[in-house]
């Protein structure tokens, strides 16, 4: 449990950037092939990750969540491919994900996701956390900025370098 908190938690703390939309907001439909996605997480508490399929700290992350996904079946677990040409069905295999894979087109994620503008550079996993009655309580900050200055923040703080340095997955 230790561990889960921790590298969910690193995901959203480490990314750097302007801030999301307000919090908390109703979550709303997520629209994927005509259903929503979401009515069969209702009642629960819910984890997606928005994720590319060619991002290794999105693997990471889903790695985590298939383990978390075995240790507490309460929870819905889920993740969204918005990258262009996602084939989100070998991604799950490659990773023998049990929780649900969906690949979406990138302006149904940045809408989901409360980002206006689909020149915004987002960071990748995009890590979205709703309560019970289903309202958005926790979600990534969206990256901002470049890589490079991204980098001087994680070295300028012990705290952050300490956490890369003991392998928990970066987070933009």
């Amino acid at each position: 449990m230790k561990q889960l908190i921790a590298a969910l938690a690193f995901t959203l703390a480490l990314q750097a950037g302007d801030s999301v939309a307000r919090l908390p907001r109703p979550s709303g439909a997520l629209i994927i092939d005509g259903r929503n996605v979401l009515a069969s997480a209702a009642g629960r508490i819910t984890v997606l990750a928005f994720v590319s399929t060619q991002c290794g700290r999105c693997a990471a992350v889903a790695r985590v969540m298939q383990q978390a996904s075995k240790e507490y079946p309460g929870v819905f677990f889920e993740a969204v491919a918005f990258d262009e040409g996602a084939d989100a069905a070998t991604w799950s295999k490659k990773f023998d994900l049990s929780f649900p894979v969906h690949a979406v087109d990138r302006g149904a994620a940045l809408k989901f996701l409360g980002i206006d503008s689909a020149d915004t550079r987002i960071a990748t996993p995009q890590m979205v956390y709703i309560d019970k009655a289903g309202w958005i309580r926790a979600q990534s900050e969206r990256a901002s900025g470049n890589a490079a200055a991204t980098d001087r923040r994680l070295h300028a703080n012990p705290v952050e370098r300490d956490a890369e340095a003991s392998g928990v997955p970066r987070a933009w």
